[in-house]
């Protein structure tokens, strides 16, 4: 609190109303005075004692004036300074320590406290006394002018006048007390009823993000500090009231992310909008959060502050990975389905169309599958599908594809080989023979060990004037060749298979 209020206007809306009080008593005062020192002691209306009582009412009559025009900050100084002087300079006229004003010192330093601060009163208290103390002196070295003890009548009307005086204003300093402190009652009411009122708002904000899964944040870009409600703590997995800075929040997020995130926050800083979805490592766990972003800047446009929102999107992303692996991937397998493979041989082919290089398509049927799955049972069957799409998988490289069309069909489609067509055949034949070596060895089913093999059939593309169905029609035939040449032949597909298709049989004429 502040020892010196002056310039607070909370604390003049209480001022100005003692003020006018202070100055029409002493107003209605002075004239009192005149009129019963005129009636009872004319002669000493000229004297330093009515002189004194006039000073006080011009002094009281310009503050008043001030007061009018609502400047109470020169008018309260006016008032303190100016009585302080009258008195101390009339008492000289009056006996020095004898004069009987000097009763009235005491109430203008209540006054100066109670209206420009306990600073300014100490400093009147210490003039009162080094003037006393100049009095003394004075006394004692007789350089008073000469005084002679007044009437007792006159004792009588300065005390009178400086004891009612004295009663009235501190019945009203004690009265306007009591008002500021039911004033200050009732604001500290409000406020505790504020406050509980921000709590219940606070805690349904809270309630209802847990809800959504929708938590909030504030930035401070000059301190680098983040505040977190209890919901995006709760999404982070951190003890309410954790606050966090740009770095943490960066640790806090999937090392594969991290980079893609900061890239973007110094994206917002330059004016971009923040809207992006990233993972982040909650106990060892993974989950998916949405986090958008409004930038606040000063008026030189920098950044001061962001505020933000954290929602929490595991289940949706986990629903869409569920929804994604049904559209393009095989269950059983988890290899890419019919319909992702169509959509990769269709940016395959456009590759091989920019760029000249070869692509190859590879259909692999296994051979005598349906024994398997009639002698030892389907359970049998899905085991040995799914390490078959192992081992399909542990031949290709980065970029290549293995599918599962159905049943014990697969495709592989490598991409990006030799723009040479026999180097590129070459290639082929290579990873081809590893399938078949890698598909005819034994497979582990259950309690069973079970030996199979395969029959690949292959072609190029190139991206020029093919169509897909076309390609994977080719590689079919030239399957069934080489299901017809006694399997676990790898064969590749020639325009003779077309021209004469009586060269090959249906595969569901073949004995599996």
């Amino acid at each position: 609190m502040t020892n010196n209020p002056i310039g607070h206007h909370i604390y003049w809306g209480y001022s100005q109303a003692f003020m006018r009080y202070a100055i029409s008593l002493t107003l209605a005062g002075c004239i009192t005075y005149l009129i019963t020192l005129s009636v009872f002691a004319p002669e000493e209306m000229w004297t330093a004692r009515g002189i004194r009582i006039v000073l006080l009412l011009l002094l009281t009559a310009a503050a008043r004036f001030l007061l009018s025009l609502g400047k109470i900050e020169a008018a309260a100084p006016l008032l303190a300074f100016g009585v302080w002087g009258v008195v101390t300079v009339t008492s000289i006229f009056l006996g020095g320590l004898h004069a009987h004003i000097t009763i009235v010192v005491p109430l203008i330093i209540i006054m100066v406290g109670w209206l420009l601060g306990t600073h300014l009163a100490a400093l009147f208290t210490l003039l009162t006394v080094i003037t006393s103390f100049g009095f003394l002196q004075a006394e004692l070295w007789s350089l008073l002018p000469e005084f002679h003890s007044p009437h007792p009548v006159l004792i009588w009307i300065d005390q009178s006048f400086a004891f009612v005086l004295s009663a009235m204003i501190i019945t009203h300093l004690v009265k306007s007390y009591h008002d500021r402190l039911q004033e200050v009652h009732k604001l500290t009411s409000d406020l505790t009823q504020r406050t509980a009122a921000l709590e219940a708002n606070k805690a349904d904000l809270d309630r209802a993000q847990a809800i959504a899964h929708l938590g909030s944040w504030v930035y401070d870009l000059s301190n680098d500090v983040t505040h977190l409600s209890a919901e995006t703590c709760r999404i982070f997995g951190l003890p309410e009231g954790t606050k966090g800075s740009h770095d943490t929040y960066l640790a806090r997020s999937h090392p594969e992310d991290r980079v893609a995130l900061d890239r973007a926050w110094q994206a917002a800083l330059r004016g971009a909008a923040f809207d992006v979805e990233h993972r982040i490592i909650v106990n060892e766990a993974v989950r998916w959060v949405r986090q958008r972003a409004e930038l606040e800047y000063d008026k030189d446009g920098k950044p001061l502050r962001g505020l933000g929102t954290t929602q929490d999107i595991t289940e949706r992303k986990t629903a869409e990975d569920k929804i994604n692996s049904l559209a393009f991937y095989d269950p059983l397998t988890h290899l890419p389905n019919r319909r992702l493979l169509m959509d990769r041989l269709q940016q395959a082919m456009a590759f091989g169309a920019r760029s000249g290089r070869t692509g190859a398509v590879l259909f692999i049927d296994l051979d005598n599958f349906k024994t398997l799955n009639d002698t030892l049972g389907h359970g049998l069957g899905d085991l040995q599908l799914q390490q078959t799409a192992e081992r399909l998988s542990s031949c290709v490289r980065e970029g290549d594809t293995v599918a599962r069309l159905g049943g014990d069909e697969f495709v592989v489609m490598l991409k990006d080989l030799s723009e040479n067509n026999l180097e590129a055949a070459a290639q082929t034949e290579s990873i081809g023979k590893k399938i078949l070596v890698l598909l005819s060895g034994t497979y582990h089913l259950a309690t069973h060990e079970y030996r199979s093999t395969a029959s690949i059939g292959a072609t190029l593309f190139n991206g020029h004037g093919q169509a897909i169905e076309e390609l994977l029609k080719q590689a079919d035939i030239a399957m069934y060749q080489a299901k017809k040449s006694g399997r676990n032949a790898l064969c590749f597909f020639d325009r003779q298979m077309q021209v004469n298709p009586g060269n090959h049989e249906r595969l569901d004429d073949l004995p599996g």
